[in-house]
């Protein structure tokens, strides 16, 4: 109780900042009792995630769930704390960036996709100005594939009366390379796109150490 009562102490002091990454999930994880056991299940929480917050937000609630110290309530609060995270980080609605490089792209769809263990398409919708429109979710797929409907892309596109687009979807593998499906569908969207007057301005592959960019590459 007392250890639990100083970290309460350090946070309105000196505030949450000053905290370690084991300090902050034994306050998430506390129950009745000593904070010293959640700051042992907390370490062996990082440990698992290679000692980063990151990667343990890439555990799944089942595997959280079997960690020594662990609970299905336990796990739910991680993942529900990772996924506020994740959406804080994201673009807000009422952001209206102008994305004029990949940089900026990356920057957008980043925080919806790095930490991903499935693949996803999502599409980067802008208008005349390439100011951000929305960000939209078009496909989940396994661990190593997606599948993309060009029909529910424009369809997308239209409704929201885009005028340029950028694909992006993840690689949780790890490799940024494009896989010759990301290059045909790339070009099928592009062709569509031309037909549709509304261009396909970059595909992104992200990953957790960076992002591969068709346009950057010529592959566009």
């Amino acid at each position: 109780m007392r250890l639990f009562t100083s970290l309460v102490e350090k946070v309105w002091s000196h505030g949450a900042r000053t905290l370690s990454d084991a300090e902050l999930l034994a306050i998430l994880l506390r129950k009745r009792g000593s904070t010293a056991k959640e700051i042992d299940t907390a370490g062996t929480l990082l440990d698992a995630g290679s000692g980063t917050l990151h990667q343990l937000c890439q555990h799944t609630p089942w595997e959280l769930a079997s960690m020594p110290g662990m609970c299905k309530t336990r796990a739910t609060a991680i993942i529900a704390i990772c996924e506020l995270g994740r959406r804080r980080s994201a673009l807000p609605p009422d952001d209206r960036c102008q994305v004029t490089d990949s940089s900026i792209a990356y920057d957008v769809v980043r925080p919806v996709l790095c930490d991903l263990i499935h693949e996803e398409l999502h599409v980067l919708l802008l208008d005349q100005g390439r100011r951000v429109i929305d960000l939209v979710r078009v496909s989940v797929g396994g661990t190593d594939s997606s599948i993309a409907d060009p029909r529910v892309i424009f369809r997308l596109a239209l409704e929201r009366r885009a005028s340029f687009m950028i694909l992006a979807h993840n690689h949780p593998g790890g490799t940024p390379e494009p896989s010759r499906v990301d290059m045909d569908l790339t070009k099928k969207l592009s062709v569509a796109g031309w037909l549709v007057n509304i261009e396909v301005a970059d595909h992104l592959i992200v990953t957790q150490g960076g992002y591969y960019s068709f346009a950057d590459n010529d592959r566009i």
